[in-house]
């Protein structure tokens, strides 16, 4: 819950040089069995998400490693609120391609629940493209084939 005042309040500048340690620890604690704890810090992730640099936030949640489907999960899920962030502005956003390739790749995950979360990632992503001319082009951009 500190965390969230903090990421609120506090300017963008002097929350990026933290963000990997505080992505690493929020990811942990939403992965939590405590469902008041894990709640507390997917909030604090999406203000994370939300208050610092689109580019650190992408490089932060792309540096994660885990083997665990759940831990997938809120990466993913950080993924969306980053989307959410950028809203309409993903056009313009110098990483999109990066973005959709690293979210692709939960798609292929064996895990239901990862592979749901990144289809609402995908979605979210199309539905800030005018026309799906627009999404196709950014998908092709990415290296993505038909398949």
């Amino acid at each position: 819950m500190t965390l969230q005042v903090i990421y609120t309040e506090l300017p963008t500048k002097d929350l990026d040089c933290n963000i990997d340690i505080v992505t690493a620890a929020l990811l942990k604690k939403c992965t939590d069995t405590n469902h008041f704890v894990s709640e507390q810090a997917e909030k604090a992730l999406k203000m994370v998400c939300h208050a610092c640099t689109e580019t650190k936030v992408l490089n932060s949640l792309n540096n994660q490693e885990s083997k665990s489907n759940i831990m997938k999960q809120k990466i993913t899920l950080g993924y969306c609120f980053l989307i959410e962030k950028i809203g309409f502005k993903i056009k313009d956003f110098k990483d999109n391609g990066k973005l959709v390739k690293c979210i692709s790749n939960m798609l292929n995950e064996g895990a239901l629940e990862v592979r749901n979360q990144a289809k609402a990632a995908i979605i979210q992503i199309k539905n800030n493209y005018q026309n799906q001319r627009e999404f196709d082009i950014l998908l092709m951009k990415s290296g993505l084939t038909d398949k």
